[in-house]
């Protein structure tokens, strides 16, 4: 009984051996994150690791989220900043539209395309770095790409939505510990895209 307790293959110690890298990792990737335009490069490093982790394939942390994050800099700087100007645009039309600095025969029509545009801002966000660390695509394809499999796979979209809002609840609650919490919460959402990805490519 107590060998099996203390067996590190067992359940709840690989549990706690991937906890403890997904621990590691956010900080890393907040790290990497702090300059702001490297957020989709780390973004990106991130999901590459645990995308594997979810299979007992990630390898060294440094070496891969290192590796990863050299390899997908260049795209996924541009990508987070094309989708970072798009969101601050949304933002200040929002911001005018609920300032009365419009007129209301305007600003009606305009906020529910604000509505529309930005929900289908989220569902590029939430895939764009998971769909970019999994493929190898095009700009162009991989914000194509990433929408239409969120929409194609709507159910696990709320899902993932859900879990995630779930950890950034908590992370506004346990400040201190914000960082590890969104970080797991990736992670557990890396299950639901492994999941997406490997059914995705079964059905092509």
């Amino acid at each position: 009984m107590l060998e099996r307790i203390f067996d590190p293959e067992n359940g709840f110690w690989t549990l706690i051996s991937k906890l403890y890298k997904v621990c590691a990792l956010s900080i890393l990737w907040f790290i990497c994150s702090i300059p702001i335009f490297t957020f989709g490069a780390a973004t990106a490093a991130f999901y590459d690791f645990t995308l594997r982790l979810v299979v007992d394939q990630e390898g060294n942390l440094l070496k891969s989220f290192g590796k990863a994050f050299v390899s997908n800099f260049r795209k996924a700087t541009i990508s987070w900043l094309l989708l970072l100007g798009a969101g601050v645009i949304l933002a200040v039309d929002a911001w005018l539209c609920f300032h009365n600095l419009v007129s209301t025969v305007v600003a009606i029509p305009l906020l529910a395309m604000l509505a529309f545009v930005l929900l289908l801002w989220i569902l590029v966000f939430c895939y764009l770095f998971p769909v970019q660390a999994r493929y190898e695509l095009k700009l162009s394809h991989l914000f194509r790409n990433s929408l239409l499999m969120a929409i194609a796979y709507f159910p696990f979209t709320i899902l993932i939505l859900f879990v995630m809002g779930i950890f950034l609840y908590l992370s506004l609650h346990f400040p201190l510990f914000s960082v590890f919490l969104i970080g797991i919460g990736m992670f557990v959402n890396s299950y639901l895209f492994y999941f997406i990805f490997e059914k995705n490519e079964t059905r092509e």
